[in-house]
């Protein structure tokens, strides 16, 4: 019985990948079981119980009670098939992740621009300050002016 829950378990996977789901709670949400009861189901767990079957038999438009009846019989013909008659049962090739669009590049450079903008006029704050302090020091101190210049000179850069 082992054998047939992860059987049954691979055809409902491959079956919502087929019918367009490509993650197990969107297929869940939709057929109103819990992701994780789907997953128990996708694995072959002995957890299951009917009721879930009729879920998914349902959300997969498969006919009722097929995998209630496989589990007891051992008839893989009760089971509908995905894909060409005769075709190995094998876990579908995940698909690879979209690469970024341009636009979304484009925006992420954009906005590591305002970062670096942000970051250069929190600098020129902090010069500004340390300047002006500087030349505060400087007055208290009863430095003459012409002697003043040099802590306090602005650098360009």
């Amino acid at each position: 019985m082992e054998e047939r829950r992860k059987i049954a378990g691979r055809r409902i996977k491959r079956a919502r990948l087929h019918a367009g789901y490509r993650s197990q709670r969107a297929f869940a949400d939709a057929i109103g079981i819990h992701e994780t009861t789907l997953s128990r189901a996708e694995s072959g767990d002995s957890r299951v119980g009917e009721a879930t079957f009729v879920a998914i038999e349902g959300g997969l438009k498969w006919p009722d009670d097929c995998i209630t009846r496989y589990l007891e019989t051992g008839d893989e013909s009760l089971l509908p098939s995905i894909g060409r008659p005769g075709q190995a049962e094998e876990e579908p090739e995940p698909e690879p992740p979209a690469a970024p669009s341009l636009a979304d590049q484009m925006k992420a450079v954009r906005d590591e621009l305002l970062l670096i903008a942000e970051e250069r006029q929190r600098l020129a704050e902090r010069e500004e300050a340390a300047l002006h302090r500087a030349e505060e020091l400087l007055v208290e101190s009863g430095e003459p002016p012409e002697r003043r210049g040099e802590p306090t000179e602005r650098r360009v850069g």
